[in-house]
């Protein structure tokens, strides 16, 4: 996983990219979300969606995240989580620095 900047300020977007790769050797749809959990703990759902894979396939993942203006300042953790159904599958995680 990665993200376009690693320091940003409150009211910023930040690019996140990742790959999501489809272990099944058959087709599958999964749940893709996108999330952050500032410095004082608030969790903000920034995006979710359906991806739909072939067996083995993986795709590439990217998304806008605007940063609130009121975000705490500090670390910041940006996830991107894949369900099937309600079973977590994986995720990936980076921190940024909100100032």
């Amino acid at each position: 996983m990665s993200t376009t900047i690693v320091i940003i300020e409150p009211h910023a977007a930040v690019g996140v990219f990742d790959r999501v790769t489809n272990c099944a050797t058959g087709k599958k749809r999964y749940t893709v979300t996108g999330s952050s959990v500032s410095s004082c703990g608030q969790e903000t759902v920034f995006a979710t969606g359906i991806m739909s894979f072939a067996g083995g396939e993986s795709k590439n993942l990217s998304v806008g995240y605007p940063v609130a203006a009121d975000t705490c300042t500090g670390p910041m953790t940006i996830s991107i989580s894949v369900y099937d159904g309600g079973t977590m599958l994986g995720r990936s995680s980076t921190t940024l620095t909100v100032q």
